[in-house]
């Protein structure tokens, strides 16, 4: 999923795609694509839309790699990103591009439930966190954040019995009702929630980060510490 301006890091992403933004001397997105070749995973698709001709330094260096635009990045939600690939939901991971991984352990492929990566976080977020049972089930979602809780962050697998349905209602959604201004998950966690069991992977919260803005850039690589000097 990189199809986005990333307009809160602007002094970066003007002439730069977020998810290639270089931090430690490395795109964002190679540490993605790095670690799920070490994975074993080389079918790999990016959803493109902003600057999506700078993709194509990616798709040099990483030949496996497919490209599919959203010519829809601009006017309407990241549901627009999914719809493109809808076809590819069977048995799949969905990765937020603008995440830095230090571990590859966050993308295993192993998994027996539809899931999304969370980590617990006992300190006000307004990322999302969903409620779960005894079976890590998750029963409730924060989509505004709150106090504390499961946080979900930018990685989910899809069995191939989800991946199906999840095509089929963001279809529904997109074609049907042209409900082209939500996040993708809100399908599976609020307008189609009774046709889902979704789980969460418990992941130790430092194996990634993703990065906002370039401050939070800068805790992570001193060379971007001058721009605020």
């Amino acid at each position: 999923m990189a199809a986005g301006k990333g307009s809160r890091m602007s002094e970066l992403t003007n002439v730069t795609p977020k998810p290639m933004v270089r931090v430690n001397g490395k795109r964002m997105i190679d540490t993605t694509i790095e670690a799920l070749l070490s994975l074993g995973i080389n079918e790999i698709y990016i959803v493109v839309g902003y600057l999506k001709e700078r993709f194509e330094e990616v798709k040099a260096d990483f030949p496996m790699v497919h490209l599919v635009e959203n010519p829809c990045y601009e006017t309407e939600e990241n549901i627009s990103s999914v719809y493109r690939v809808r076809d590819l939901l069977e048995n799949a991971m969905i990765i937020e591009g603008d995440q830095y991984f230090f571990s590859p352990e966050p993308l295993n492929p192993e998994y027996e439930h539809t899931e999304y990566n969370c980590f617990w976080t006992d300190s006000p977020t307004r990322d999302w966190i969903v409620d779960v049972d005894e079976t890590d089930r998750i029963t409730g979602y924060h989509d505004k954040g709150g106090e504390k809780g499961w946080l979900c962050y930018g990685v989910s697998r899809w069995t191939p019995e989800d991946g199906r349905k999840l095509k089929k209602y963001v279809e529904l959604e997109y074609e049907e009702k042209q409900n082209r201004h939500i996040h993708w998950d809100y399908v599976p966690f609020n307008v189609h929630k009774d046709q889902f069991d979704l789980y969460i992977r418990r992941t130790p919260a430092d194996q990634r980060v993703e990065l906002d803005s370039v401050a939070e850039i800068a805790k992570i690589d001193p060379s971007y510490r001058s721009m605020f000097l």
